[in-house]
């Protein structure tokens, strides 16, 4: 009768202490512990991912002497798993290239950053993608750098310009001229040569990249299309 009256209570605490680590600890807990408790705590984290589990609040990237710098917080997370870093030459087909861990449940602003020091494009597209425990999927804005970008050498005019915009003090030879959306969308290319006139209304207002291409390399420079 001893013996069983041990067994119940040792049974029991064993239960409570189980149960008393699943309500007290944090998602990052819960997930560093799960070989611990098995399968019991596998419903903690299935389906709680939400469809709109937008995390990333603040994204960045930038040309710092040839290397690009990737920046990116979170105000808060719900069981975030990892983030990809993911580049294209194109803006279409992405290739992941870095790879780093989130902080899994956490209501604390965090920081990120990812450096790419292996790019050879002079134009690259950078996106983010939020991955979930449970394998649910999440994007960032698509961001675009010219790491061949060079300023003051060529010029447009008018800037802002309506309709038609012309580019002048360009170097002999060919120059290719492509127009990107700020969200590093393709939208125009041409071959053109000095006082060139390019007509704007096939697109929308707004901000945009102009790049040239020459045997120097990329210059690029914002035109404002009302």
């Amino acid at each position: 009768m001893k013996k069983d009256l041990i067994c119940v209570i040792i049974l029991f605490l064993g239960f409570f202490t189980k149960a008393q680590f699943s309500t007290e600890g944090s998602g990052e807990n819960i997930l560093n512990n799960s070989n611990s408790i098995g399968a019991w705590d596998s419903t903690l984290i299935s389906g709680t991912c939400y469809a709109d589990n937008n995390i990333i609040t603040y994204f960045n990237v930038e040309n710092n002497g040839g290397n690009v710098v990737i920046n990116w917080q979170t105000n808060s997370e719900i069981q975030n798993d990892y983030f990809l870093i993911q580049a294209s030459k194109d803006g279409f087909l992405y290739q992941n290239i870095g790879k780093i861990k989130g902080l899994g449940n956490t209501d604390a602003l965090t920081y990120y950053q990812f450096i790419d020091e292996y790019t050879t494009s002079n134009i690259t597209y950078y996106r983010l993608k939020q991955v979930c425990f449970d394998d649910k999927t999440f994007y960032s804005a698509v961001k675009l750098v010219d790491r061949g970008i060079k300023k003051d050498k060529f010029v447009m005019y008018p800037n802002p310009a309506v309709n038609q915009f012309s580019i002048s003090d360009l170097r002999e030879g060919t120059n290719t001229m492509n127009i990107y959306s700020l969200n590093g969308h393709h939208v125009i290319t041409r071959s053109i040569t000095n006082y060139s006139i390019l007509d704007l209304t096939i697109i929308d207002t707004g901000i945009y990249i102009v790049s040239i291409t020459n045997y120097l390399g990329t210059s690029s420079q914002k035109l404002v299309v009302r």
